[in-house]
Formats: structure tokens, sequence, C-alpha cells
């Protein structure tokens, strides 16, 4: 966060190149981008305040999205069509069940 800042960009990409055995960073090249969403901010948050954001894949392959700064949600999701097998789905889901983000 920036000073006043009132939209914050969240980036959902896909990639083939990932390993459950590494934590390496993918470069962008090798990804699709399934959404890039601007929500807004009405509140007015100082610089440096953390924001929280969460991904959860049901079964149905529905990506929920939840973002928070402070005392306020920004939500959204997205349908992941077609992209993953179920077992690739599954261990998918393993693995975002394993990651933090800070």
């Amino acid at each position: 966060m920036y000073d006043k800042q009132k939209n914050i960009s969240i980036k959902v990409y896909e990639s083939d190149f990932t390993s459950p055995e590494t934590d390496v960073e993918v470069e962008e090249r090798f990804c699709t981008m399934l959404e890039d969403r601007s929500l807004t901010v009405t509140q007015n948050w100082p610089k440096g305040t953390n924001i929280s954001v969460q991904f959860e894949v049901n079964n149905e392959g529905i990506l929920s999205v939840h973002a928070s700064i402070g005392q306020e949600d920004l939500d959204f999701s997205l349908t992941i069509k077609g992209v993953k097998s179920d077992d690739e789905l599954d261990a998918s889901k393993a693995a975002i069940s394993k990651t933090t983000v800070s």
C-alpha cells in the first residue's frame, strides 16, 4: 500500500512449470494469467499497510479469493474450466493448503 491508495490489483496466474517439491518462483512468461482484478479500497490506509490474501479452490474448480486490509474485506471468485484433471486439481489444492504469503 502507498498513502491514500484507492485500488489494488490482484493477478491470478496458472502454470504447469511449478513443482510441489520446490519453492521456486516461476517467471511470468511461463504462466497464464487467469484474472487481473482491480479492487476498490474504500478507506485511506497509510503506506506500508499489510494486505492479506487467501485463495481457496472448491470441488467444482471455483477459485475464491479473499483479500483484507485491516477490517476491510475485498472478495471475488472466478471459475476455472477444464484447466486441470481431477488428480491435478487435488494436487494443486494440497499444495495451496501448505502455502503462505507474507
